[in-house]
């Protein structure tokens, strides 16, 4: 987070083992509510209701429940799909998709294991097929879960 330039006090890390997220659900649910009260978001972004990985699927829906009453966009891990409802699309530049590398390099185990899906090639193609969808070169794809005007 430090590399795309979030502030530490705007930072907040859990410690939950991973692939057991759902023993802690509903301290998941609570932290988040929690969270929701004391940084008042107008919009959260969670793992998309299709993804597969059992960690994430406990973050979607505790995330539901939690933020219910707010814009709720789904983000796209296509290695974790089957089926992704790209609906919402934000238009990227060069320099996006070279904050989103820098930002990406700190996840050093995924670097490690050498996956195809985390290279910057895969990275930049996924932003040109987005980008192709919506007539630009880059973008990113969401799947709208709730959207609220004010």
């Amino acid at each position: 987070m430090g590399r795309l330039g979030v502030a530490r006090d705007q930072l907040f890390v859990y410690h939950y083992t991973v692939r057991r997220l759902s023993y802690s659900r509903q301290e998941v649910l609570e932290e988040m509510v929690k969270l929701g009260k004391d940084i008042k978001p107008d919009a959260v972004f969670l793992p998309s209701v299709s993804d597969l990985h059992q960690d994430h699927q406990v973050v979607h829906l505790e995330g539901l429940r939690a933020f219910k009453h707010l814009t709720i966009f789904g983000y796209e891990l296509p290695w974790n799909h089957i089926s992704f409802s790209a609906n919402a699309f934000v238009k990227l530049e060069q320099r996006h998709i070279d904050a989103k590398w820098r930002a990406l390099q700190a996840y050093e185990s995924q670097i490690e294991l050498s996956r195809s899906y985390f290279t910057r090639t895969f990275v930049e193609g996924l932003a040109r097929i987005r980008g192709t969808q919506v007539k630009t070169v880059f973008a990113e794809a969401f799947e709208v879960t709730r959207f609220i005007v004010s």
